[in-house]
């Protein structure tokens, strides 16, 4: 989002349509996708057992990226996560 509004604000190429684009497709979307995701699952589960599934999204993150993007990690990434 940052890159986009500094272009827009110096007059650069993309004005406000890609800026409000941007912050659609960066912010609005997938926050209202998480909000309508975690009251699923509130509506399904305890809130005691959701909280625990929050700390499955890093490794699934990983292995989205992995897959969809054609990501490549090498073995000692997660050794340095850990170390981190």
């Amino acid at each position: 989002m940052i890159p986009a509004f500094a272009r827009h604000r110096q007059g650069g190429r993309g004005g406000p349509g890609e800026l409000a684009r941007v912050l659609a497709l960066l912010g609005v979307l997938p926050g209202a996708l998480a909000y309508v995701s975690w009251s699923f699952v509130l509506s399904k589960i305890p809130a005691s057992k959701a909280g625990s599934f929050i700390y499955c999204v890093a490794p699934l993150t990983v292995l989205i990226a992995w897959i969809l993007a054609g990501r490549r990690y090498r073995a000692s990434c997660p050794r340095r996560g850990l170390v981190r």
